[in-house]
């Protein structure tokens, strides 16, 4: 049905999280922004989290509440991802001016 959207799914996922570290999101998320993506020779610019959790991405553990912060669009879990969400991680992924 995705196909529908004008897109498909890849047959293999590339690159993924730790799913042993995602009891708390932000240490799953920047530990393979800081580790992973580096060890492959990745530079990653520009990134947004989707999550519908706040408590499930931060946790009672805010050790990096700051870095997270500016990249993260919550999404009501009740109703999904509206326009204003998309329109707000379009906005978080646009290249900055110079």
């Amino acid at each position: 049905e995705f196909s529908a959207f004008g897109g498909s799914l890849p047959q293999q996922i590339e690159h993924m999280t730790d799913p042993l570290k995602h009891h708390i999101r932000q240490h799953e998320i920047v530990d393979w922004l800081q580790v992973i993506a580096m060890k492959q020779g990745m530079c990653i610019e520009k990134w947004c989290i989707l999550d519908d959790d706040e408590e499930g991405l931060y946790g009672k553990d805010v050790k990096y509440r700051e870095i997270c912060d500016e990249h993260v669009v919550l999404v009501e879990s009740s109703i999904g991802l509206t326009q204003k969400d998309a329109i707000k991680a379009i906005e978080i992924l646009q290249p900055t001016s110079r």
